[in-house]
C-alpha cells in the first residue's frame, strides 16, 4: 500500500490542556444543596451476603417498594404478580434484592447463558441516575438464575433513546427459583459507578423494572411512566442517600497474552499450507478511577484481537462503505461521551494501536472525554455524493479526540467536540458544537455543526483523484422532535459539504443537502386484548447535490405495524423515489415486510422480506430485486444455543439473473456455566453471477466457507481467557 508520510505529529496538547483546565474548574464546583425530601436509602450496619436467599435479618432495615405499575402492554395499570425490591447499603456496595412472586414458577423463563444474554428471560433490573440529570444512568438486570447484563442508558427520547450493552462492570449477583417465584441478590461497588464527589447526602434517580414474558409481554415499574413525556429517565423515582460511600482505589492492571500460529496456501487453491505468521505478544492496559466520577485509561500494545467473528454484510447492492460494531475493550470504555448527532466519532476507523490513553468523566453538569490513540495503520474513506472509496495504508498516524459536554436547564445540553489525525504531509481536523434543547416533555430540538480541514498530500490525492492541498468545509444538521402518547412528528435538515472530510468518523457521504420530514400515529389496546399497539408512519424527503443543486432522491414511504400476543411484531412498508445514479434516474416502487414472534422462552422467528425496484450499481441501469431473510433461535434446556440465519437474494437486470447469492450463518453455543462456554460459528457464501450481464469482467462463482471454534473462561467480566481456532475455504 503506498504511505501517508512519516511519522505523525503530536499535534494533541492543546485538547489535552483544554481538558485538565474544565476538569479543575468542574472540581471547584460548590456541593448542592437538596431542597426536597424524597425517601431515604439507609445505610446497612454489614454487608449483605449475596446467595440467593433473602433472609430478613440481612434486609431488615432496607428501603422497601413494591413494583406498583404495569407500563406495557398495560398502561400505569395494577400488573398481574406483585414484586417486592430492597435497597441498602454500606460505604463500598450498593445492596438490592428481589422477591418476584408467580402463581406459575414452572412458567418463568431463565437459561444459563453468558453475561449479557439473557434476553427473553424473565429478569429484573435497577437502573441508576446517579447525577441526577435524567440524562444518563447505569442499569444493572439479572435473570432468575442470576445470570447478568448492565448497560449505560442515554435519554435522547422515548423513541429513540440509546442503550449501550457494550459496557462491563465486576458485580456480584445470585438467583433462585423458588416454589413462590424468584429471587435475586445484587451488590453493585460503588468503584463500577461514576457519581458526584460528596460526603453528604446525594439525591439519585431511581427505576426497578421486572420483565415478565408470558403470552404478552408485561413490564412492572415502580413509577409511572407518562407515555407523552419523550424520556424516561427523566421519569425516574428520586431517593436520597448514600452519604459516605466510596469508590475506594479504583485501578485495575489488565496484562494480556496473546499467541497466533497462521498457516495460508503458498499457491491457491492447491499450494502447500505454509506458516505466514507464529508469534506471542504481551500488552498492558491500566484504568485508575482517580476520583468517583473520572478515569483515566491507558494501554501499550493492546489486545485487540477479534474474538467473535463479523457479521457477513452483502456489499453487492450498495456504493458506500460499510460500518462494522465496535468490540474492543479499550475503545468501549466510556464510549457514550463521544456520540454526537452525526457519526463524527467512529473507533473502527483506528485499526493497529501501538499505544494509546483516555480520560472520560463527569462533574456536576460539566461531561468530559478525551482520548489520543498512535496507530501503526491509517484507514481512510474517500466519501462522494453517490458512493464511496476506502483503503488502508501502512503508515503510523496520530489520531486525538475531545469532547466536552454541558448539561443545560430541562435535560438539555450543549457540546463541543475536536477530532486531529496526522501522518506526515496527511491531516484531518474536525471542530464542531452541538446541542441539545428540550421545550417540554414533548419538543426537543437537536442541531450539530461541523467544519473540516484536510489535506492528504500530493501522493494519494493523485491516486484516488481527491483534491490537492489543503480543503475546508462544513456540516450541519438541524432536527425538531415532537412527541406524544398518540402522536410523533419530525422536521430535519442536513448539509454535508462536498469537501468535508471526518476521517476518525463515519461519514461515507458527502455532497449533498438532505430535508425530511415524517409523522406518525399509535393506537393502544387494552393490555389483554390479542393486538396491543398499532401504528402507522409516513415520510416525505428530498435529497440535492450541494454543487450545482442536481437532485439525487426525493420520494416518500409509509408503513404500519402491529403488537400483538406472543410477543409478536408486524410490519409493512411502502417506498416510492426517483434516485438518480450516474446518467440514470429510474422511478423506485419497494416493498419491505417483517415479522418477528417469540412463543414461548425457547424459540424465537424472525423473518425480513423486500421486493421492488433496485439500481444495479455495477452496471448502471434499473433492476429488481428480492431478498429473504430468514432467522430463528432455539434454546434447548438451560445450556444449549442455536441461531441460524440466511440471506437469500436474486438481483434481475439487463433481461436476465444478473446474480443469485444465498449467505448462511449459524451459532451454536453450550453454556457449561456463567462463566465457560464452548462456541461455533460457520459462515457461507455462495454467489452466482451472469458474465453476459456484467460489463466488466467478474468471478461468476464467490463462494466461501469460514468457521470459528472458541472456548472462554471468564474469571470475572474484565478477566477471561480465550483459546479458540478458525480458517476460511475459498472454491
Amino acid at each position: 500500500m503506498p504511505e501517508v508520510g512519516g511519522r505523525a505529529g503530536m499535534h494533541f496538547s492543546y485538547p489535552l490542556a483544554l481538558v485538565l483546565l474544565i476538569s479543575q474548574l468542574a472540581f471547584a464546583s460548590d456541593p448542592v444543596d437538596y431542597s426536597s425530601v424524597y425517601p431515604h436509602v439507609a445505610a446497612s450496619s454489614r454487608p449483605v451476603k449475596i446467595d440467593g436467599v433473602l433472609e430478613e435479618s440481612e434486609w431488615g432495615d432496607a428501603y422497601t417498594i413494591d413494583l406498583r405499575y404495569e407500563i406495557m402492554p398495560g398502561e400505569n395499570t395494577d400488573p398481574p404478580v406483585r414484586t417486592e425490591v430492597y435497597i441498602t447499603h454500606t460505604s463500598d456496595y450498593l445492596y438490592v434484592g428481589f422477591r418476584a412472586y408467580d402463581p406459575n414458577p414452572t412458567e418463568i423463563r431463565a437459561h444459563i447463558s453468558d453475561r449479557d444474554k439473557i434476553f427473553g428471560d424473565d429478569t429484573v433490573s435497577i437502573l441508576l441516575d446517579t447525577f441526577n440529570d435524567g440524562l444518563r444512568a447505569f442499569q444493572f438486570e439479572c435473570n432468575p438464575l442470576g445470570i447478568q447484563r448492565e448497560a449505560l442508558q442515554n435519554d435522547a427520547g422515548r423513541r429513540n433513546h440509546g442503550s449501550d450493552s457494550s459496557w462491563d462492570a465486576i458485580w456480584e449477583s445470585a438467583g433462585c427459583i423458588c416454589d413462590w417465584g424468584y429471587a435475586v441478590e445484587i451488590a453493585i461497588p460503588f468503584s463500577a459507578l461514576s457519581f458526584p464527589r460528596s460526603g453528604s447526602e446525594q439525591v439519585w434517580g431511581l427505576i426497578v423494572t421486572r420483565d415478565y414474558p408470558r403470552k404478552r409481554y408485561h413490564v412492572f415499574r415502580n413509577v409511572p411512566i407518562d407515555r407523552s413525556r419523550n424520556c424516561t429517565i427523566c421519569q425516574a423515582a428520586k431517593v436520597v442517600g448514600f452519604e459516605g460511600i466510596s469508590a475506594g482505589n479504583n485501578l485495575e492492571i489488565i496484562p494480556t497474552f496473546t499467541a497466533v500460529r497462521a498457516e495460508e496456501r503458498d499457491d491457491f487453491p492447491s499450494g502447500e499450507m505454509l506458516s505466514e505468521q507464529a508469534n506471542a505478544e504481551f500488552g498492558l492496559t491500566t484504568s485508575w478511577g482517580f476520583t468517583p466520577n473520572f478515569q483515566l485509561d491507558a494501554t501499550w500494545n493492546p489486545d485487540f484481537s477479534q474474538i467473535e467473528a463479523d457479521a457477513y454484510k452483502l456489499a453487492l447492492d450498495t456504493t458506500y462503505t460499510l460500518s462494522y460494531d465496535e468490540k474492543r475493550p479499550f475503545f468501549l470504555e466510556g464510549r457514550d461521551y463521544f456520540g454526537t448527532q452525526l457519526s463524527a466519532v467512529y473507533t473502527r476507523a483506528i485499526s493497529d494501536p501501538q499505544w494509546g490513553m483516555k480520560l472520560t468523566g463527569k462533574e456536576g453538569s460539566n461531561a468530559v472525554g478525551f482520548y489520543a490513540v498512535r496507530d501503526e495503520m491509517t484507514n481512510l474513506i474517500f466519501p462522494g455524493s453517490q458512493s464511496s472509496d476506502s483503503d488502508s495504508y501502512e503508515t503510523e498516524s496520530m489520531a486525538t479526540v475531545f469532547r466536552y459536554r454541558r448539561d443545560l436547564f430541562n435535560n438539555s445540553t450543549i457540546g463541543v467536540l475536536l477530532t486531529d489525525r496526522e501522518g506526515g504531509d496527511y491531516f484531518n481536523r474536525l471542530f464542531g458544537l452541538d446541542g441539545k434543547i428540550r421545550f417540554n416533555s414533548t419538543d426537543t430540538v437537536s442541531f450539530q455543526a461541523l467544519g473540516s480541514s484536510t489535506s492528504y498530500g500530493d501522493a494519494i490525492a493523485e491516486e484516488v483523484d481527491q483534491p490537492f492541498g489543503t480543503f475546508s468545509d462544513y456540516a450541519h444538521e438541524l432536527r425538531y422532535e415532537h412527541s406524544t402518547r398518540d402522536w410523533n412528528a419530525s422536521l430535519s435538515h442536513t448539509r454535508l459539504g462536498e469537501d468535508f472530510r471526518a476521517d476518525l468518523g463515519f461519514i461515507p457521504r458527502v455532497g449533498y443537502e438532505r430535508i425530511l420530514a415524517g409523522a406518525g400515529r399509535t393506537w393502544y389496546a387494552d393490555s389483554d386484548e390479542l393486538i396491543n399497539r398499532v401504528g402507522i408512519n409516513g415520510r416525505y424527503y428530498k435529497t440535492d447535490e450541494t454543487e450545482d443543486g442536481e437532485s439525487l432522491e426525493h420520494g416518500f414511504s409509509t408503513s404500519a405495524w402491529i403488537s400483538a400476543a406472543m410477543q409478536s411484531s408486524f410490519s409493512y412498508t411502502f417506498l416510492h423515489e426517483r434516485k438518480t445514479y450516474e446518467d440514470i434516474s429510474p422511478d423506485i416502487n419497494r416493498h419491505a415486510l417483517h415479522g418477528s414472534m417469540r412463543p414461548n422462552g425457547a424459540l424465537h422467528l424472525e423473518m425480513r422480506a423486500s421486493f421492488g425496484d433496485y439500481i444495479d450499481y455495477s452496471n448502471v441501469r434499473p433492476g429488481e430485486r428480492i431478498r429473504l431473510e430468514p432467522e430463528f433461535s432455539l434454546r434447548i434446556g438451560r445450556h444449549l444455543l442455536v441461531d441460524v440465519e440466511h440471506q437469500w437474494t436474486r438481483m434481475n437486470s439487463g433481461g436476465g439473473r444478473l446474480y443469485l447469492a444465498n449467505v448462511s450463518q449459524s451459532r451454536f453455543v453450550y453454556q457449561v456455566s456463567s462463566r465457560v462456554f464452548f462456541r461455533a460459528i460457520f459462515q457461507y457464501v455462495d454467489v452466482r453471477k451472469d458474465q453476459s450481464l456484467y460489463i466488466d469482467e467478474i468471478d461468476p462463482v464467490e463462494k466461501e466457507l469460514f468457521s470459528q471454534l472458541l472456548f472462554s473462561y471468564k474469571v470475572n467480566p474484565r478477566t477471561v481467557l480465550f483459546v479458540g481456532y478458525s480458517d476460511t475455504y475459498l472454491g
